[in-house]
C-alpha cells in the first residue's frame, strides 16, 4: 500500500483516537451530526498526517 493512503487512513481513524467521547456524544444526537463532528477532525487530521509523510525522506 501506498504510504499516502496509509496516512489517509490513519487521518480518519485518529480523531477516534484523541476525541471519542465528543464523537459519540454526537452520535447519540444524530448519525448525521457524529458523521459531521467526525470529518470536522478528519479536516484536521488528514492534512497533517499527509504533511508528516510528505516530509520524511522516501527511498529511491
Amino acid at each position: 500500500m501506498n504510504l499516502y493512503l496509509y496516512a489517509v487512513v490513519i487521518g480518519l481513524v485518529l480523531p477516534w483516537i484523541i476525541t471519542t467521547y465528543p464523537i459519540l456524544r454526537a452520535f447519540r444526537r444524530s448519525v448525521g451530526a457524529g458523521i459531521l463532528k467526525w470529518l470536522m477532525f478528519s479536516a484536521i487530521t488528514v492534512p497533517v498526517m499527509l504533511a508528516i509523510i510528505w516530509s520524511l525522506p522516501q527511498p529511491k
